[in-house]
C-alpha cells in the first residue's frame, strides 16, 4: 500500500516546487517611471523600490520627492550628490543602497524617514 502512495506523492512534490520556484522568480512590476535631468532614469516597482540611475546630481524638485510609497531605494553608479531633504518624509523607506561614486549628502536627506533602519555611507562622502 506504501508504494501506492509514494508515485502520488513524488508527483505532488515536484508541482508544488514547480509552482514556488515560479512564484519566487516574477519579474516585479513597473508602476512609475521616467527620466530626470536629461541623463537620469528612474523606475519605481510594485514592490516599494525606487531604482535611480545615470550620471549627476540628484537635484531639489525630483519627481518622486512627493511619492510616500518607497520602500527600498536603490542609487546606481553615477549618481554623485544627493540635495538637502530629497527623501525628507518617505516614512515607509526601509533600506538605502549607495553607490561609490556619490560624494556629497545634503541635509535632512533621509529627515524623518522612521522605518529606515541603518545607512552605509560610502568613504568618499
Amino acid at each position: 500500500m506504501q508504494k501506492k502512495l509514494l508515485l502520488p506523492l513524488a508527483l505532488l512534490t515536484v508541482l508544488l516546487l514547480s509552482m514556488t520556484t515560479h512564484v519566487a522568480a516574477r519579474d516585479d512590476v513597473i508602476v512609475d517611471s521616467g527620466n530626470y535631468n536629461e541623463s537620469i532614469t528612474w523606475t519605481l516597482d510594485d514592490e516599494g523600490t525606487l531604482t535611480i540611475s545615470g550620471e549627476g546630481a540628484l537635484n531639489a524638485d525630483s519627481p518622486w520627492s512627493s511619492n510616500r510609497d518607497i520602500i527600498h531605494l536603490v542609487i546606481e553608479s553615477g549618481i554623485t550628490e544627493i540635495v538637502n531633504s530629497q527623501f525628507d518624509n518617505c516614512q515607509n523607506l526601509e533600506s538605502v543602497q549607495l553607490p561609490e561614486s556619490l560624494v556629497e549628502i545634503g541635509d535632512y536627506a533621509f529627515g524623518n524617514c522612521y522605518s529606515l533602519a541603518s545607512l552605509v555611507i560610502p568613504d568618499e562622502v
